[in-house]
C-alpha cells in the first residue's frame, strides 16, 4: 500500500502532542499533589479528537493544530522566559513551547507535510512513496 508523503512528519506532530497534553497533566497533578481533574480528561480527549483528524489529513484539523499550537507556544516561551529564574519547571514550559511552535512550522511550511492534508487525488499518484516515479523503487 502506498504510504502518502509527509505521513512520518504528521505521525511525530501526533506523537509530540499526545507526548505534552500527557506530561502536562502528570506535572500538573504532581505539582498540585491532585488526581487527574474532568478538565484535563476533556482535554485530553480533545487532543485525542484533534490527533485523530490529524493523521485522517483533515484540512480543518491541520488549520486547528496550527491554531491551538502556536497559541500553546507563545504561552510556554512567554511563561516559560518569565518563570525561568523563579522554578526549574519554567525550562519545560519553554521546551513545550519550542516543541509546538516547530509543529506549528512543520504543518505551515513543509511541503511533504501540505501534501498530505490534501486529497489524493489532488496530489496525484506521482507523489506517492513507492510508484517508482519518487525514485524509489516501484511497487508491484
Amino acid at each position: 500500500m502506498p504510504t502518502r508523503p509527509g505521513r512520518p512528519i504528521v505521525l511525530a506532530i501526533i506523537a509530540a502532542a499526545l507526548l505534552i497534553s500527557v506530561a502536562t497533566i502528570a506535572l500538573s497533578n504532581l505539582a498540585t499533589q491532585t488526581a487527574i481533574a474532568p478538565r484535563q480528561a476533556i482535554r485530553f480527549a480533545l487532543t485525542v479528537v484533534l490527533c485523530w483528524y490529524l493523521y485522517r489529513g483533515s484540512p480543518s484539523a491541520r488549520q486547528l493544530a496550527m491554531l491551538l499550537f502556536a497559541l500553546g507556544g507563545l504561552s510556554g516561551l512567554v511563561s516559560g522566559g518569565t518563570l525561568l529564574s523563579r522554578t526549574p519547571f519554567a525550562a519545560l514550559l519553554a521546551a513545550q513551547g519550542v516543541i509546538y511552535i516547530a509543529c506549528v512550522a512543520a504543518l505551515w511550511f513543509v511541503p511533504s507535510v501540505r501534501d498530505y492534508f490534501r486529497p489524493l487525488a489532488a496530489v496525484g499518484p506521482a507523489a506517492q512513496v513507492g510508484d517508482g516515479a519518487s525514485g524509489g523503487p516501484a511497487v508491484a
